[in-house]
């Protein structure tokens, strides 16, 4: 039988009574591990229950998302791990005595490294939607420009048309009055 004996977190032993440590429960007792993504280098210590043959019991270990395959750790009772991505893994530990045959018994915990919240899906769909909400912003605002600018053109094609149609119909006065004037006057010399 193997038993988690400890657990630590950047080479410092987990005080469970600590209300921040990842665990609340001894390790042995727990069924999985949170971790925010910033711990990152982990320490598992374990041990097989027999202790007539203690300095005799190989074991291996697995980080099942991170490992392929069993690492052979000899007579070691520990196993560490820097650097682990955001994810979910499962650390499994066997032991045997005579290092061939491994059995079917090993020991298990579920580990979850959470996903920083610059990497996160709802941090993804903000800056898309942010960016979306500018460009739109920029497509609205030039589309008032634009219609601001018609206006503008409007109104002054409008005046310029009432300025030069009151010139022409002044012109127009002018020139029937001087018609007007000038078959009713006569010139002599």
């Amino acid at each position: 039988t193997i038993v988690f004996t400890e657990f630590r977190l950047f080479n410092k032993r987990v005080n469970v009574r600590d209300p921040s440590a990842p665990l609340k429960v001894d390790i042995n007792y727990a069924a999985q591990i949170r971790l925010r993504y910033e711990q990152n280098m982990i320490t598992f210590q374990f041990a097989g229950m027999d202790f007539r043959r203690q300095g005799n019991i190989h074991y291996r270990y697995r980080m099942e998302g991170f490992d392929r395959d069993w690492v052979y750790g000899g007579t070691i009772h520990e196993a560490t791990y820097t650097k682990l991505a955001p994810g979910i893994y499962t650390f499994s530990v066997q032991g045997s005595f005579d290092n061939t045959e491994w059995g079917i018994g090993k020991k298990s915990i579920k580990l979850i490294v959470l996903t920083p919240w610059y990497r996160a899906w709802w941090f993804y769909l903000s800056i898309i939607l942010a960016f979306s909400v500018v460009i739109y912003a920029i497509y609205r605002f030039r589309i008032y420009q634009l219609q601001r600018m018609d206006r503008l053109r409007d109104r002054i094609a409008r005046d310029l048309h009432d300025e030069v149609g009151s010139t022409i119909s002044t012109i127009s006065i002018y020139s029937r009055i001087m018609q007007e004037q000038s078959s009713t006057q006569s010139f002599d010399n």
